[in-house]
């Protein structure tokens, strides 16, 4: 079976406790892990995801390095970072050398 979707990606979330979920697996606790997408506009997907209802554990926020970044909470304790390239900083790239 086919699915189709407008969408260029997408990313699903699966209980650790479902039948998909390799054995071995199932109802172990994720602590302290990040899984990380680039997005093109991570402004407009923190709004879109907020809407429908998701955690947002940290708010938008650009860096200096480059990155403008949120991050979602993921039933099981993984966490969801959504990236955004963006130009880093010039005085932060001096001051590190680059």
């Amino acid at each position: 079976m086919r699915h189709e979707s407008a969408e260029s990606f997408r990313f699903d979330i699966v209980q650790v406790d479902h039948e998909s979920t390799p054995e071995p697996y199932r109802d172990r606790p994720v602590a302290g892990t990040i899984f990380a997408l680039v997005v093109e506009d991570a402004a407009a997907e923190e709004v879109r995801l907020r809407a429908a209802g998701a955690e947002i554990v940290k708010p938008g926020t650009d860096e200096p390095w480059g990155q403008r970044h949120f991050h979602v909470a993921v039933p099981g304790g993984l966490l969801l970072e959504l990236v955004q390239m963006i130009a880093p900083d010039a005085a932060w790239l001096a001051a590190n050398g680059l």
